[in-house]
């Protein structure tokens, strides 16, 4: 074989193996990008969906600590008066006989 022939098909090889590993590369590329929309696309549903989940929570939780806030109202205002029945005797001192 002539070393010119042999120069010719070593450059058609490597030619077509350059060109299969492009298209397969460019395949590949593509289906992982369709891939990556495809898990973002899940990530946003998922994420108003937790979005949701955490924004009841909140008002729940802000609902609970009015509640506590209400009960602390309530209890300072019975104090003074739990103390002021405190300060009287429950059974009166009977008057030296």
């Amino acid at each position: 074989m002539d070393p010119g022939e042999l120069i010719a098909l070593l450059g058609l090889l490597l030619g077509g193996v350059s060109l299969a590993g492009g298209i397969f590369g460019a395949w590949a590329l593509g289906r992982m990008q369709g891939e990556r929309r495809a898990l973002d696309a899940r990530d946003d549903d998922q994420s108003a969906v937790r979005l949701e989940r955490i924004e009841r929570m909140i008002e729940a939780m802000a609902l609970d600590v009015e509640r506590l806030a209400e009960a602390q109202r309530y209890v300072a205002r019975q104090l003074p008066r739990a103390e002021a029945r405190a300060g009287t005797p429950a059974i009166p001192e009977s008057s030296g006989v």
